[in-house]
């Protein structure tokens, strides 16, 4: 997959990463795939990059600049280098902050990998399953 961003010109980098999204959702049986940033000055996570499966709405100008003490427990696993995941949201209590998020936009199931670079998290690539429930393996869930 990096060999594809070889040749590609800048303007051309955003359609690329959202081609990647689509291939790794698609691989994930994935409804929807998503690069969130960091901005640790400013704390804020923004939605950069999404791909959506055919019938999936797309959240992206929706989850800008949200304030990351809306998904503190996300941050603290991410900075850790560790990942969130969700198998059923219901079985979150009703008030709990991820089940908030996520429930509105039709998430049933969810996993975000958080990207780092020398022990520093940059921000969290995602998928979300809004069609299935997706029962994560081991494999999935180091």
């Amino acid at each position: 997959m990096a060999s594809k961003y070889i040749n590609l010109r800048i303007d051309e980098m955003a359609e690329g990463v959202k081609q990647s999204l689509m291939e790794i959702g698609i691989f994930a049986e994935a409804d929807r795939a998503y690069i969130f940033e960091y901005n640790w000055e400013m704390q804020t996570c923004t939605n950069t990059h999404e791909w959506c499966a055919e019938g999936i709405s797309q959240e992206i100008e929706n989850l800008q600049n949200l304030p990351v003490e809306k998904i503190s427990d996300w941050a603290k696993l991410h900075s850790e280098g560790k990942p969130l995941i969700v198998p059923d949201i219901y079985l979150l209590e009703k008030e709990n902050p991820t089940r908030k998020i996520l429930e509105p936009q039709g998430i049933k199931s969810m996993i975000t990998i958080p990207v780092m670079y020398k022990n520093h998290c940059h921000g969290f690539i995602g998928f979300d399953f809004v069609k299935h429930y997706h029962l994560f393996s081991e494999n999935e869930n180091t």
